[in-house]
């Protein structure tokens, strides 16, 4: 992250992934979240953009086919097919 961008920054956690999660407040309309996962920063969410329900369908329907994918190999490794 740059300095610049340091010294905006309202906060920081620690992942258990490892990383950094960052976020800043935007002038009254919202924060950004902000991660260091690949290195210089990635955006990971601005409030003011895309509401939180939205975000959390997005997380739960990732695991869903994430886990789709994951049985559908292990049926194939299971049977040989599906």
């Amino acid at each position: 992250m740059s300095s610049e961008e340091d010294e905006q920054l309202t906060g920081t956690c620690q992942l258990p992934n490892g990383c950094t999660l960052y976020w800043s407040d935007e002038d009254g309309l919202g924060r950004r979240y902000i991660s260091d996962e690949i290195g210089g920063g990635v955006v990971v969410w601005v409030t003011a953009l895309v509401c939180e329900s939205t975000i959390l369908a997005a997380l739960c329907k990732e695991k869903e086919l994430q886990h789709k994918a994951a049985r559908s190999e292990y049926l194939k490794g299971k049977d040989g097919k599906l």
